[in-house]
């Protein structure tokens, strides 16, 4: 549990904080008693099925907004993100040394072959 107040905030922003986590819906609904609103950028399972790469979990987007709906929220907009990547998160990201680094490797190649895909939600209290 955060140390704050019920609705203490106007909005909480999960930037890719439900695809590492292993309870997404504790997240979500912790989110749900700090905060009025969610903004959440994060990577969703390109399929059906969820997708493992380093040590993340990826959910289906239908799953993630049904975890989102289980925590007292509801989706006001969701947007796949879509090229082209700002360049200075291009950058980031080629500073990232994946070859030392299997965890991130594989992230890597989970998104370069399409099996996982970023994208952006707002949501709302139900």
């Amino acid at each position: 549990m955060l140390p704050f107040a019920a609705a203490q905030f106007h909005s909480a922003l999960l930037l890719g904080a439900c695809s590492v986590v292993a309870n997404s819906d504790a997240v979500l609904g912790e989110a749900r008693r700090v905060a009025n609103k969610l903004a959440v950028l994060d990577y969703a399972a390109a399929g059906s099925e969820p997708v493992s790469a380093g040590g993340s979990t990826f959910l289906p987007s239908q799953v993630f907004t049904r975890s989102i709906h289980r925590a007292g929220w509801t989706v006001a907009q969701v947007s796949d993100v879509v090229p082209p990547t700002p360049a200075s998160w291009t950058s980031a990201a080629d500073s990232i040394d994946v070859e030392n680094d299997p965890g991130e490797a594989e992230v890597a190649s989970a998104i370069a072959e399409g099996k996982i895909i970023p994208f952006m939600m707002i949501a709302v209290p139900s």
